[in-house]
């Protein structure tokens, strides 16, 4: 998560205030650029990562907008403008995933037939319980079709609107703290209606589950136990029952509107969906949705078009997700008339990948288990494989990034500081195996595990589901994994999933349904270029452990939250499509 601190460092925002009619300005004001080798920086900004482009800094600013407008223009207005000098050698970008080493040319010889983000107005406007927001990206420098370098001290962005369309919208008070943590401006909550009450028959956690699990005692008692435990209200839902009367193109559409309905009348929280997604017929439905990417597998680059098993789907309900009605779900003009699909949760989403009745009650156990999590040891497994050796790349190298404070990549996370005890598994510095993990789990009941390597449906940490019948540490843990296909829940019990429903092991999971964006770094030995999943991994472990400290699905919500900072790039939609979330989406001390 960005460190606001840092964040106004760079940008003293100046607000301009009409009455909310035609018109709305911001200004920001913005800090000088320093040349670091062959490098443009800016303190707290992000490098664009254009293939064929320089890279330079750009910031995405996030503002509240006036309550039911409809934005007509978005405009950038530059204010003294002037010269900047470029470093003798410039950087260009291979892309957020490099395809070859990056190359270095000098500014004179750029082959840039047009001006290079001076005229660039790239924004999104979303809704967030109830909220409307935009989010534009800010380029402070560019670069004229003369090889000319020019920074702006100042950036307006203008805002037009339709001012027949101002219509007054209502969010809950609750809800006001995770908009306002979102966003960069805030003026406009003037303009909204803060309901500080909810509805009397409203609840906090919707189940969703099958004939299988409706009757199942001890799911009855889970409930309870949210109950009496965590004061969280519940509701259990069988969508065998409930989903033939719903509308929709399939019955992943139908699960989603009949969760839109339940959010809208009652404005639950927490979304647990109990039940498997195994086969051609799986017992609750599954929406994959689609992305392509440029990656790297058996020594060759391909580009990679997949459909990602996601319940990114059900979290969030705003608008449409296939506008123009083909197979490919998730597409940047999928949202409602053309625009982009929602990226901001209303719910937090969990799953319990559960067939049986044996599966359910271990998992609930684990779960109880975790709520106890703020009287645990602070010790934490690391674990690093080999991943491309004719590039010398190792996980290690990469895990080694979660461990104290890390400015990298333009953002600073924050991971386990000395108040834990980390142990290490790397196979930079030693050969280990799936005994060697698990020994270490089972005697040192770790609460947090750490996994950067290579996986499938069947194999992960190492761990073949094949023979996997569980572990026997005392207390569970909490298990994050970059690795790819583990857990893909559409085919027979993945790995992830056997980890989860099996005695031992970890009580919640974040994993990948699809292939993880590694580090592919074209520079040997290198960590430049850390892979999408390890920027959203990084993001993960900066919430979990301050922010939203062990509130583990909130900080993986989160987590995606801060990579749309780089959404204008395939790879940040397909890690937010494929990390899903296994477990209890309450979990918190």
């Amino acid at each position: 998560m960005y460190n606001k601190n840092w964040i106004f460092f760079a940008f003293m925002l100046v607000a301009v205030m009409p009455c909310y009619g035609e018109l709305l300005d911001k200004e920001y004001n913005l800090s000088s650029p320093v040349i670091h080798g062959s490098n443009i920086e800016m303190d707290g900004l992000l490098k664009t990562a254009d293939p064929g482009k320089p890279t330079l800094p750009f910031k995405q600013v996030r503002i509240l907008l006036p309550s039911g407008s409809e934005l007509s223009q978005v405009n950038i207005v530059r204010e003294n403008t002037k010269p900047l000098v470029p470093p003798r050698l410039l950087e260009i970008s291979s892309g957020l995933i490099g395809v070859k080493a990056d190359t270095l040319v000098a500014p004179a010889d750029l082959d840039l037939a047009v001006p290079y983000l001076k005229d660039n107005v790239d924004y999104k406007i979303q809704t967030y319980k109830g909220a409307s927001l935009l989010l534009i990206n800010v380029y402070p420098v560019y670069i004229d079709q003369h090889n000319k370098f020019y920074f702006s001290p100042r950036i307006k962005v203008v805002l037009n609107f339709d001012d027949a369309k101002f219509k007054r919208q209502t969010i809950y008070a609750r809800d006001w703290a995770d908009i306002k943590d979102f966003l960069d401006d805030t003026d406009a909550i003037t303009t909204y209606q803060v309901e500080k009450n909810i509805a009397q028959d409203s609840y906090d956690y919707l189940i969703v589950t099958t004939n299988a699990f409706e009757n199942s005692k001890s799911l009855k008692k889970f409930v309870t136990f949210l109950l009496e435990e965590r004061k969280l209200k519940t509701k259990v839902i069988n969508i065998n029952k409930e989903l033939p009367r719903w509308e929709g193109v399939d019955n992943a559409q139908k699960l989603r509107n009949l969760i839109k309905n339940e959010y809208q009348k009652y404005s639950p929280r927490f979304l647990l969906l109990v039940g498997d997604s195994d086969g051609a017929n799986p017992q609750l439905p599954v929406r994959k949705l689609f992305a392509s990417v440029r990656g790297y597998i058996s020594g060759n680059w391909k580009i990679y078009n997949e459909y990602i098993p996601s319940d990114f789907y059900y979290g969030c309900l705003d608008g449409d997700f296939n506008y123009d009605g083909d197979n490919k779900w998730g597409e940047p003009g999928d949202g409602d008339q053309g625009k982009d699909v929602d990226f901001l949760c209303e719910l937090t989403v969990g799953r319990f990948p559960v067939d049986s009745e044996t599966q359910l009650d271990t998992l609930i156990e684990k779960t109880k288990t975790a709520y106890n999590i703020e009287n645990r040891e602070k010790k934490v497994l690391m674990l690093g494989e080999l991943l491309f050796k004719e590039m010398d790349l190792w996980g290690g190298d990469y895990m080694d990034q979660m461990l104290g404070t890390v400015d990298d990549h333009g953002f600073i996370s924050r991971g386990y500081d000395t108040s834990w005890d980390v142990f290490k598994l790397y196979e930079k510095e030693q050969t280990w195996s799936a005994r060697d993990a698990i020994g270490i789990i089972e005697r040192e009941n770790p609460l947090m595990v750490n996994h950067l390597g290579h996986s499938n449906e069947t194999m992960n940490m190492k761990v073949v589901s094949f023979n996997y019948r569980g572990m026997n540490n005392k207390l569970p843990y909490f298990y994050y994994s970059q690795g790819c296909l583990a857990a893909n829940f559409t085919k027979n019990d993945s790995v992830i999933e056997k980890m989860v429903f099996t005695k031992g092991g970890p009580f919640a999971v974040v994993a990948n349904s699809t292939y993880g964006l590694g580090p592919e770094d074209p520079e040997f030995g290198n960590v430049k270029y850390p892979g999408t999943s390890q920027i959203l991994h990084r993001y993960f472990m900066d919430r979990v452990l301050n922010t939203q400290y062990l509130n583990f699905a909130s900080a993986h919500q989160g987590s995606k939250e801060d990579i749309l900072r780089y959404i204008a790039y395939q790879e940040a939609r397909w890690v937010i499509w494929g990390a899903n979330y296994f477990g209890d989406p309450a979990i918190a001390p």
